[in-house]
């Protein structure tokens, strides 16, 4: 009986996430895909606010969904995924997911209470730092909800990785002198630390890149061939760990951090060559930009066809809104 007193608290959450389900707005991609283009600029409305950001992004949509009409009757394999066309697209959205592993969570995740207890602290300490650390870590996740649009995803990611990288040559280098209580104190204080740092900008940002970045028909296979690489890393690293890290086994201790410091600084520069800018771009955005092979760090300021075509529509709108106006009036 006393084991199911870990799962029973999951219904809270689970009651939580149904409560707010009624007030969730209906995507407007579906509604304008039925036919149903007043709803769907409602469901704008709420989403947006601004009347001149409803009107614009509406057209973005309506363009997009003409388009990818014309894609859902295809069907992809495993093997389009890393073909010339999409292997790109494969590689950053799987990389991504590869450097979760890499950085370094899976060490704090799974082994920052046994470090705290190795470093001189209490067992009740431990606990305690551990609450600490996972409060850290639901603040980089709240945080993340307000800075990834504000800040964009490739800013985000290339600085987040920095500071992860920053973070585990501190923890390296810190940890080294385990007889030193002040050192080891500082490389618990910035293992905790870490949490809020993974949670901003490499935790959540591969979701939404792969729900961006991968192509439409393709979009499911991308999605489990980066998720299947990533459960394989975390499933060695559960392997490999316990050795690693043990007293009585190779008794690395914080030196494994010099490994993900290595992989975290390698991640950069593989980010800051193929991770493109995705904020406010739309699926038929995305596709034009890799098909003419805009390089991923000047994605933000390149203006596609179809920006070009949703202005027109959009202009269209706003002069049949005035006429109408004029006619109601005389």
């Amino acid at each position: 009986m006393a084991y199911r007193g870990v799962f029973i608290p999951q219904w809270i959450f689970a009651a939580i996430a149904l409560s707010y389900l009624p007030f969730l707005p209906e995507s407007p991609y579906y509604l304008i895909l039925k036919g149903k283009e007043e709803q769907a600029l409602k469901s704008l409305k709420k989403l947006y606010g601004q009347a001149d950001l409803v009107q614009n992004q509406f057209a973005v949509m309506k363009v997009t969904v003409e388009e990818s009409k014309l894609v859902s009757s295809k069907s992809g394999t495993y093997l389009d995924c890393f073909r010339l066309k999409d292997l790109k697209r494969t590689f950053i959205i799987t990389f991504s997911f590869f450097m979760q592993s890499m950085s370094g969570v899976s060490f704090v995740a799974g082994y920052s209470t046994y470090y705290y207890q190795l470093a001189g602290f209490s067992t009740q300490r431990s606990y305690q730092l551990s609450c600490g650390a996972q409060a850290l870590s639901i603040s980089g996740v709240i945080a993340s909800w307000f800075i990834i649009d504000r800040f964009g995803r490739r800013p985000l990611m290339l600085w987040g990785t920095l500071a992860l990288t920053v973070l585990n040559l501190i923890v390296a280098c810190t940890g080294l002198e385990t007889s030193n209580p002040t050192s080891m104190t500082v490389a618990s204080a910035f293992i905790a630390m870490y949490n809020f740092f993974y949670n901003i900008n490499i935790g959540p940002l591969p979701y939404i890149l792969a729900s961006e970045i991968s192509s439409v028909f393709l979009r499911a296979k991308t999605m489990a061939t980066a998720t299947t690489v990533n459960y394989a890393m975390q499933c060695m690293w559960s392997f490999v760990l316990p050795y690693m890290f043990n007293p009585d086994q190779a008794n690395m201790g914080s030196k494994i951090n010099f490994i993900f410091t290595g992989c975290s600084l390698l991640s950069i520069f593989v980010f800051f060559i193929y991770l493109p800018e995705t904020a406010g771009r739309s699926f038929e955005e995305i596709d034009e930009m890799y098909k003419m092979s805009v390089p991923p760090r000047k994605w933000k300021g390149y203006k596609t066809s179809i920006q070009e075509e949703s202005e027109e529509i959009y202009h269209e709108m706003e002069e049949k809104k005035n006429v109408s106006e004029h006619v109601e009036r005389v």
